[in-house]
């Protein structure tokens, strides 16, 4: 279902199986100070739940959240559709989209993302969330990688910016590149991730830490039994991670369990879940942030992997090292 460059030795998937449940921390441990890097690599600004059974419970972790675009295709940056989508219980976008591709979407799109962000924080200690803006970095080198993204009406812009937040107690940051929401290529995908790997510096970020890991926002081409999910930003993540070795100890991605890649499955912490999406539907922070590009409430999935949001997480894991 996912482009090979080489095949997985059955060597490699037990060393990364073992890798990955080093890594793992018992949701009673005391936080402690980061000693090592994540990188969390997302399509667009409300995937970030997709990859948690991975990344909850992890304040070791210095976990640096990369979103792909700005998500600024959504038709929810039109008026007429958010008047339809906006519900009482949801915290309004700042600043109202005036239209899809505007300035005023990305903003609200990025807004929302860093006030779910900042309420997941609270519950979860190595979530980064109360953070410094730091504007944006950049532009940086594109090292011979064809970068640029088709807004509306056919116009290709040149971004190789990346806008920061860096978490104030230390345990992470958020890095937000604008490379094409719909039209992201795995290409792009992975140069994002190699800047910011050797770039820490100029973007703000904690540089004496070691790489750890490469985690991948959910995809899933068929494989039955699971929420099929093809949009072609997140098939562009898988497939940049799954080719790219980018030097740490694995790569990960979620997927449905039923993909014979998959080589991990886990639950998400209650806590964790309900902090995202409150068991009525209405109060959690996915849902109060998020909301406005939806009409009606989220599905999440609490016992079965059959929506897009689900409680059981599998990933396939690589490049083990």
């Amino acid at each position: 279902m996912r482009s090979r460059i080489l095949t997985i030795t059955a060597a490699t998937i037990a060393a990364a199986a073992l890798t990955a449940v080093a890594f793992s921390i018992p949701a009673t441990a005391a936080p402690i100070t980061p000693n090592k890097v994540s990188y969390i690599v997302i399509p667009h600004p409300d995937d970030e739940f997709q990859t948690a059974m991975m990344t909850q419970d992890s304040p070791d972790n210095y976990q640096v959240t990369i979103t792909m675009t700005h998500g600024e295709q959504t038709s929810y940056c039109n008026p007429a559709a958010l008047k339809v989508s906006l519900q009482a219980k949801e915290i309004p976008p700042t600043p109202l989209p005036t239209s899809q591709w505007s300035p005023s979407c990305d903003a609200a799109r990025l807004n929302s993302w860093v006030g779910y962000m900042t309420e997941m924080s609270k519950t979860d200690p190595g979530t980064p969330g109360n953070v410094t803006d730091l504007g944006n970095r950049g532009p940086f080198p594109a090292n011979g990688v064809p970068i640029s993204r088709v807004d509306g009406g056919g116009k290709v812009v040149v971004d190789r910016t990346a806008h920061v937040w860096l978490d104030k107690q230390g345990r992470g940051a958020l890095v937000a590149f604008d490379l094409g929401d719909g039209d992201l290529t795995p290409a792009e995908v992975s140069w994002a991730v190699k800047t910011v790997r050797d770039n820490r510096a100029a973007l703000g970020l904690n540089t004496t830490l070691p790489n750890w890991n490469v985690l991948g926002a959910y995809s899933n081409e068929g494989y039955p039994g699971c929420d099929v999910y093809t949009h072609p930003d997140h098939r562009a993540v898988h497939v940049a991670l799954w080719n790219t070795d980018f030097r740490m100890h694995y790569q990960a991605a979620a997927t449905c369990k039923s993909d014979p890649d998959a080589i991990r499955t886990g639950t998400v912490d209650q806590a964790y879940l309900n902090a995202a999406f409150n068991p009525n539907g209405v109060t959690g922070a996915h849902e109060e942030h998020y909301g406005w590009l939806n009409e009606t409430a989220y599905a999440v999935s609490r016992t079965n992997q059959s929506d897009l949001f689900m409680a059981p997480q599998s990933f396939w894991i690589r490049w083990a090292h």
